[in-house]
Protein backbone atom coordinates (compact mmCIF):
# COMPACT_ATOMS: atom_id res chain seq x y z
CA UNK A 1 0.00 0.00 0.00
CA UNK A 2 1.22 3.51 -0.82
CA UNK A 3 -0.40 6.72 0.43
CA UNK A 4 0.84 10.27 -0.06
CA UNK A 5 0.57 12.69 2.86
CA UNK A 6 0.37 16.29 1.68
CA UNK A 7 1.06 17.75 5.12
CA UNK A 8 4.49 16.12 5.43
CA UNK A 9 5.25 15.66 1.71
CA UNK A 10 5.94 11.99 2.45
CA UNK A 11 4.93 8.70 0.87
CA UNK A 12 3.69 6.09 3.33
CA UNK A 13 4.51 2.50 2.33
CA UNK A 14 3.06 -0.53 4.12
CA UNK A 15 2.46 -4.23 3.57
CA UNK A 16 -1.03 -5.52 4.39
CA UNK A 17 -1.88 -9.20 4.72
CA UNK A 18 -5.60 -9.96 4.31
CA UNK A 19 -5.86 -13.51 5.64
CA UNK A 20 -8.56 -15.94 4.43
CA UNK A 21 -10.00 -16.17 7.96
CA UNK A 22 -11.05 -12.50 7.96
CA UNK A 23 -8.04 -11.19 9.87
CA UNK A 24 -5.82 -8.39 8.55
CA UNK A 25 -2.24 -7.52 9.51
CA UNK A 26 -0.28 -4.37 8.67
CA UNK A 27 3.50 -4.82 8.37
CA UNK A 28 3.73 -8.28 9.96
CA UNK A 29 7.24 -9.58 10.60
CA UNK A 30 6.25 -12.86 8.94
CA UNK A 31 3.37 -15.24 8.33
CA UNK A 32 3.85 -17.86 11.04
CA UNK A 33 1.29 -17.95 13.83
CA UNK A 34 3.90 -16.52 16.21
CA UNK A 35 4.86 -13.64 13.90
CA UNK A 36 1.24 -12.71 13.19
CA UNK A 37 0.35 -12.82 16.91
CA UNK A 38 3.22 -10.41 17.62
CA UNK A 39 1.78 -7.72 15.33
CA UNK A 40 0.85 -4.69 17.54
CA UNK A 41 -2.89 -4.17 18.32
CA UNK A 42 -3.05 -1.02 16.19
CA UNK A 43 -1.82 -3.02 13.21
CA UNK A 44 -4.04 -6.09 13.24
CA UNK A 45 -7.75 -6.73 13.40
CA UNK A 46 -10.69 -8.17 11.49
CA UNK A 47 -12.01 -7.04 8.13
CA UNK A 48 -15.37 -7.25 6.38
CA UNK A 49 -16.56 -6.22 2.94
CA UNK A 50 -20.18 -5.14 2.47
CA UNK A 51 -21.02 -4.01 -1.03
CA UNK A 52 -18.18 -1.69 -2.01
CA UNK A 53 -17.20 -0.81 1.57
CA UNK A 54 -14.21 -2.31 3.35
CA UNK A 55 -14.20 -2.02 7.14
CA UNK A 56 -11.32 -2.93 9.44
CA UNK A 57 -11.90 -3.22 13.19
CA UNK A 58 -8.42 -2.94 14.69
CA UNK A 59 -7.53 -4.77 17.90
CA UNK A 60 -6.78 -1.51 19.71
CA UNK A 61 -10.43 -0.47 19.38
CA UNK A 62 -10.42 1.94 16.44
CA UNK A 63 -12.18 1.31 13.14
CA UNK A 64 -11.23 2.21 9.57
CA UNK A 65 -13.95 2.19 6.95
CA UNK A 66 -14.01 3.52 3.40
CA UNK A 67 -15.29 2.71 -0.07
CA UNK A 68 -13.35 0.41 -2.37
CA UNK A 69 -12.52 2.25 -5.59
CA UNK A 70 -10.91 1.37 -8.94
CA UNK A 71 -11.06 -2.33 -8.11
CA UNK A 72 -9.11 -4.70 -10.38
CA UNK A 73 -8.07 -8.34 -10.11
CA UNK A 74 -4.91 -7.41 -8.19
CA UNK A 75 -5.42 -3.80 -7.11
CA UNK A 76 -7.81 -1.38 -5.44
CA UNK A 77 -7.92 2.04 -3.79
CA UNK A 78 -9.10 2.39 -0.19
CA UNK A 79 -8.86 5.09 2.49
CA UNK A 80 -6.71 7.29 0.16
CA UNK A 81 -4.23 4.41 -0.25
CA UNK A 82 -3.36 2.45 -3.38
CA UNK A 83 -3.20 -1.32 -2.80
CA UNK A 84 -1.41 -3.65 -5.22
CA UNK A 85 -1.23 -7.42 -5.01
CA UNK A 86 2.34 -8.75 -4.82
CA UNK A 87 4.19 -12.00 -5.46
CA UNK A 88 7.38 -13.41 -3.89
CA UNK A 89 10.78 -13.43 -5.54
CA UNK A 90 11.18 -16.21 -8.10
CA UNK A 91 14.39 -17.17 -6.29
CA UNK A 92 16.65 -15.69 -3.64
CA UNK A 93 19.40 -14.79 -6.11
CA UNK A 94 17.11 -12.18 -7.69
CA UNK A 95 18.02 -10.11 -4.63
CA UNK A 96 21.77 -10.31 -5.16
CA UNK A 97 23.28 -6.86 -5.77
CA UNK A 98 23.35 -3.37 -4.26
CA UNK A 99 20.25 -1.31 -3.57
CA UNK A 100 19.52 2.10 -2.09
CA UNK A 101 16.39 3.32 -0.38
CA UNK A 102 15.09 5.93 2.00
CA UNK A 103 12.23 7.99 3.37
CA UNK A 104 11.76 11.65 4.15
CA UNK A 105 9.28 13.95 5.85
CA UNK A 106 9.04 17.72 5.96
CA UNK A 107 7.30 20.10 8.32
CA UNK A 108 7.08 23.78 9.00
CA UNK A 109 10.65 24.99 9.39
CA UNK A 110 12.46 21.74 8.70
CA UNK A 111 12.44 18.07 7.88
CA UNK A 112 14.13 14.70 8.29
CA UNK A 113 15.42 12.10 5.87
CA UNK A 114 16.85 8.60 6.21
CA UNK A 115 18.81 6.68 3.59
CA UNK A 116 20.01 3.10 3.56
CA UNK A 117 22.21 1.07 1.21
CA UNK A 118 22.07 -2.72 1.19
CA UNK A 119 24.38 -5.10 -0.68
CA UNK A 120 23.27 -8.74 -0.86
CA UNK A 121 26.07 -11.11 -1.79
CA UNK A 122 25.34 -14.45 -3.50
CA UNK A 123 27.05 -16.29 -0.62
CA UNK A 124 24.36 -15.17 1.85
CA UNK A 125 26.26 -12.29 3.43
CA UNK A 126 25.26 -8.63 3.30
CA UNK A 127 26.66 -5.20 4.07
CA UNK A 128 24.67 -2.15 5.08
CA UNK A 129 25.27 1.56 5.47
CA UNK A 130 22.88 4.38 6.23
CA UNK A 131 22.46 7.94 7.39
CA UNK A 132 19.82 10.07 9.08
CA UNK A 133 19.77 13.85 8.72
CA UNK A 134 17.47 16.52 10.04
CA UNK A 135 17.12 20.26 10.10
CA UNK A 136 14.96 22.82 11.86
CA UNK A 137 14.92 26.57 11.51
CA UNK A 138 13.17 29.55 12.98
CA UNK A 139 13.45 33.29 12.65
CA UNK A 140 16.27 33.20 15.20
CA UNK A 141 18.31 30.08 14.43
CA UNK A 142 18.91 27.03 12.27
CA UNK A 143 19.94 23.59 13.53
CA UNK A 144 21.20 20.58 11.58
CA UNK A 145 21.76 17.10 12.95
CA UNK A 146 22.91 13.82 11.46
CA UNK A 147 24.20 10.34 12.14
CA UNK A 148 25.50 7.38 10.14
CA UNK A 149 25.88 3.65 10.62
CA UNK A 150 27.32 0.62 8.86
CA UNK A 151 27.43 -3.11 9.38
CA UNK A 152 26.68 -6.47 7.88
CA UNK A 153 26.00 -10.12 8.50
CA UNK A 154 23.90 -12.92 7.02
CA UNK A 155 20.73 -12.63 4.93
CA UNK A 156 18.04 -15.20 4.19
CA UNK A 157 14.97 -14.95 1.95
CA UNK A 158 12.14 -17.36 2.68
CA UNK A 159 9.14 -16.75 0.44
CA UNK A 160 7.89 -13.26 1.25
CA UNK A 161 10.04 -12.87 4.38
CA UNK A 162 13.56 -11.39 4.42
CA UNK A 163 15.72 -11.86 7.52
CA UNK A 164 18.92 -9.93 8.25
CA UNK A 165 21.13 -11.15 11.09
CA UNK A 166 24.00 -8.81 11.89
CA UNK A 167 27.42 -9.68 13.35
CA UNK A 168 26.08 -9.21 16.90
CA UNK A 169 23.20 -11.61 16.34
CA UNK A 170 20.54 -8.90 16.15
CA UNK A 171 17.75 -9.86 13.75
CA UNK A 172 15.69 -7.64 11.46
CA UNK A 173 12.88 -9.40 9.64
CA UNK A 174 9.90 -8.34 7.58
CA UNK A 175 7.88 -8.76 4.42
CA UNK A 176 9.90 -8.32 1.23
CA UNK A 177 8.80 -8.56 -2.39
CA UNK A 178 9.82 -7.34 -5.86
CA UNK A 179 8.21 -4.10 -7.01
CA UNK A 180 9.78 -3.88 -10.46
CA UNK A 181 11.56 -6.47 -12.61
CA UNK A 182 13.50 -6.06 -15.85
CA UNK A 183 11.47 -7.93 -18.49
CA UNK A 184 14.56 -8.95 -20.45
CA UNK A 185 16.93 -10.05 -17.69
CA UNK A 186 14.33 -10.90 -15.00
CA UNK A 187 16.56 -8.96 -12.62
CA UNK A 188 14.70 -7.27 -9.78
CA UNK A 189 15.31 -3.53 -10.06
CA UNK A 190 13.14 -2.40 -7.13
CA UNK A 191 11.96 -4.20 -4.00
CA UNK A 192 10.14 -3.44 -0.74
CA UNK A 193 11.34 -4.20 2.80
CA UNK A 194 10.33 -2.69 6.16
CA UNK A 195 8.44 0.34 4.81
CA UNK A 196 11.20 1.24 2.35
CA UNK A 197 11.29 0.87 -1.44
CA UNK A 198 14.81 0.04 -2.61
CA UNK A 199 16.27 0.69 -6.07
CA UNK A 200 19.10 -1.32 -7.61
CA UNK A 201 22.28 0.68 -8.20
Amino acid sequence: MTRYWIGTHSLEKSAYYFAPDGQVYQNPAGFTATALAATPPGQHGSYTVAGNTLTIKWADGHTSTSSLEDVHADAFNWDTGIFLGVKPFANAQQLAGTFEGGNSVSFGGGGMSASNDLTFNPDGTYTQSGAVTGSASSSESTADVGSSRSGGGKWQLNGLVLTLTDAKGQVATGVAFPVETDDKTQQVTRFYFQNVAYKRL
